[in-house]
This record gives C-alpha cells, sequence and structure tokens, in this order.
C-alpha cells in the first residue's frame, strides 16, 4: 500500500514553514497549500506570482525528497465560471464555463509539475462547498482532463473525482466516464472508529465493480479525524464544533493507536494508497507538537512511522473479529505472526504464550504470558 500525507505549508502557506518530517510516506497530496486554479489564475492568462511559485516550490521540495505527487485540480477562479467565489478561501464548487479555460489551466499545471505525477480530478464531490455542477458537466470535465494529462504526460496517473463520505454519490459519475486509472474516494467514518474504514472501503469496491472499475486501484487520497468519541460520547460532535484547539486533540496513547489501525484498516481493506490528513492542520491527531512551530513531530508520528515502516512488503490475512478483540495475521521476510487489539475502552486477555516476542504500537518490546491484556492499541507478536 503507498503510504502518502498532506503537508499544507512546506513553502509557509499556513504561517510557519514545515519541514518534511520524513515518517516513510512516499507521496504527498498537494491541496491546501494555496494552489488551487482560483489561487493560481486570477484573470484569464494572468497567473499569481505567489501561488506559482507555491505550485513550483511544493513540486521541487517533493520532488527532491524522492516522493510522488497527488495534484487535486478544480476550484475555478472566479472569471472561469458562472459564479463570484468567495475572495478569502481557495475554493469555488463551480465548473468551469468553457472547455478551452479548463484545458489550459490543465495544461499550465502538468507542465509544472515532475513527469509520472497523480492528478486527482476534484476534491469532495458529494459537498457543494467544493461542487455544485450537474454530474454531466462533471464527467465531460474528466474525459477532457483524462486525454488532456494523458498526451501531455503519457506516465501520469490519473484519479477519479473523490467523496467525501458517500460512495453512492460516486455512482452516476463513474458510470458516464470512458476511463480512469484510480478510483479516489475520502474515507473520513469519524466519529466512528477506525475498522469501520474496512466496510467502506468494502462498500468503495462494490461501486467500482458496479460502474466497470472493479479492477482498478482504489486510492484514500486523504482522510483522518476531525472529531471522535471517548468513553461513548463526542469529544467534538460536528464540523461546526471542531475548534482546532490543542484542547480538542486526542491524547496521544489513543492517538498512536488510531493511527496504527488506520493503517491497518486500509490495508485489510486493500486500498492501494492511503493519505494521511495530516502533518500540519489543525485536526484531533496531531503529527507536530505545535503548529507555530511544526519542527517537533508527537508520538503519532512515530506510530504512523513504524506502522508504515512494518506494513510495507507486509501481507495481512485472516482478519478476525470476534467482539471485542480483533486480529489479523501477518508475514514478511519470511517471518509471520499476528497483531491484536481491542476496540477503544476495553480489554481482552489474550494467551500469548506460544509467541516468540511482541511490541507495542511504537515498536517497544512487550513481556508475553498465557493471559495477556489485549487494549484498544495494537500488539504485534511473532511465530
Amino acid at each position: 500500500m503507498r503510504a502518502g500525507i498532506h503537508i499544507g505549508s512546506l513553502t509557509g502557506w499556513l504561517g510557519a514553514t514545515t519541514p518534511m518530517h520524513d515518517l516513510g510516506y512516499t507521496a504527498l497530496r498537494m491541496w491546501n497549500t494555496g494552489t488551487t486554479w482560483k489561487r493560481l489564475e486570477t484573470s484569464q492568462d494572468t497567473w499569481a506570482a505567489g501561488a506559482v511559485a507555491r505550485l513550483n516550490d511544493n513540486a521541487r521540495i517533493i520532488s527532491a525528497a524522492g516522493k510522488g505527487v497527488l495534484f487535486t485540480l478544480g476550484q475555478p477562479p472566479g472569471w472561469a465560471s458562472d459564479t463570484t467565489p468567495d475572495a478569502d478561501n481557495s475554493y469555488n464548487p463551480a465548473p468551469p464555463t468553457t472547455d478551452a479555460d479548463w484545458v489550459d489551466y490543465l495544461g499550465y499545471v502538468v507542465a509544472r509539475l515532475p513527469l509520472g505525477s497523480a492528478y486527482e480530478l476534484w476534491n469532495e464531490i458529494d459537498l457543494t462547498s467544493y461542487w455544485d455542477g450537474a454530474t454531466a458537466r462533471l464527467i465531460e470535465l474528466h474525459d477532457l482532463a483524462y486525454d488532456t494529462i494523458k498526451a501531455l504526460d503519457p506516465t501520469a496517473t490519473f484519479v477519479s473525482a473523490s467523496v467525501s463520505s458517500d460512495p453512492n454519490a460516486l455512482v452516476a459519475y463513474l458510470d458516464g466516464i470512458a476511463a480512469t486509472d484510480v478510483v479516489g474516494v475520502h474515507c473520513y467514518i469519524h466519529p466512528n472508529q477506525p475498522e469501520a474504514t474496512i466496510q467502506y472501503l468494502r462498500w468503495v469496491r462494490a461501486v467500482a465493480q458496479r460502474c466497470g472499475f472493479g479492477d482498478k486501484p482504489i486510492w484514500d487520497t486523504e482522510s483522518g479525524w476531525g472529531y471522535y468519541k471517548l468513553n461513548g460520547s463526542n469529544v467534538v460532535s460536528s464540523d461546526s464544533e471542531r475548534l482546532y484547539t490543542d484542547t480538542n486533540c486526542m491524547a496521544q496513547p489513543l492517538a498512536c493507536a488510531y493511527v496504527a489501525r488506520w493503517l491497518l484498516a486500509h490495508q485489510i481493506g486493500r486500498t492501494d494508497a492511503a493519505y494521511w490528513y495530516g502533518m500540519d492542520f489543525s485536526y484531533s491527531i496531531r503529527f507536530v507538537t505545535d503548529l507555530d512551530n511544526p519542527v517537533t513531530t508527537t508520538d503519532a508520528a512515530a506510530a504512523y512511522r513504524y506502522w508504515v515502516q512494518f506494513l510495507a512488503g507486509a501481507t495481512l490475512s485472516r482478519f478476525r473479529q470476534v467482539p471485542p478483540l480483533y486480529s489479523v495475521d501477518w508475514s514478511k521476510n519470511g517471518a509471520s505472526g499476528r497483531i491484536y487489539w481491542c476496540r477503544d475502552d476495553v480489554t481482552q486477555n489474550v494467551d500469548l504464550s506460544g509467541f516468540t516476542s511482541g511490541v507495542d504500537v511504537l515498536g517497544a518490546s512487550i513481556t508475553l504470558s498465557a493471559s495477556y491484556s489485549v487494549t484498544h492499541s495494537p500488539v504485534i507478536v511473532t511465530r
């Protein structure tokens, strides 16, 4: 599975400049980086120097680090659409009114990104804050973008438009398009626990199969936890109440567990790529200790690094759920074993005496016993 991430402020877009903090991810999604079409082309054929510099610099930094680029298209400027979008943000959910403007924009972007980059058609088409056009127009834009980008860079990967949380919103769109390399989704299942991702991905796969793209890779190009539950109650109950303050962040032990379980759920659910949101955004799980000085990483970031590295090249099989206990077998490089964890706020005693060694969520050794108390935090045991 390709592990990706979001870093909004590689070039200081959000304030302080965020270091790469190489946590084992192999790709970055350029979204919320101040580089949407609306930011780039302020009037026809007039390209904003600051936004273009961010586009170029993000691409240069990502490429120099040996990472892949996923660029999210769309969000046109007002002059190219039938609306007057809010001047203070990067978004415009209206489609472009002419094909020529769309194709010109595509050419400008592709010329500035590395060969072999990935391109996502549009962000979250099930939310009217990002898309409020007709499905027929979305299909037209998709087919034009696919043909244009492939002509300019045959090595590019084309990703279909994503949805935030409703795969059914993909049906009419996927039914109408001619081709795509990847089916893109966002697996926002919060405030549910990470294992809900597995069923969500099965649902996505069924939709892709129904629309004739069942053989295509599925990429979760953005997900994380904006809000969550603790002891059955919402800590932050809705997007409108997500205050982006430290008081709403998960405690690090729970955050470490959620990061590991997020990665496990994506691999069990047969996702081909998953992009964590994000390194330096104000969600419930933080990868840096201070958003205003993002130089020190958290335990959750260490958990991400450890599990990305462990799962790279690993095969997972025989996923089991016997409430409240989860387990899955693993094999890698001739070694094998099992991973155990529970749902939140419960424990289960498990006989681990038949295994030779084990580690906790951060890779530290654990003492095996015939009655080991498994918690919500995954442990890896080796035969």
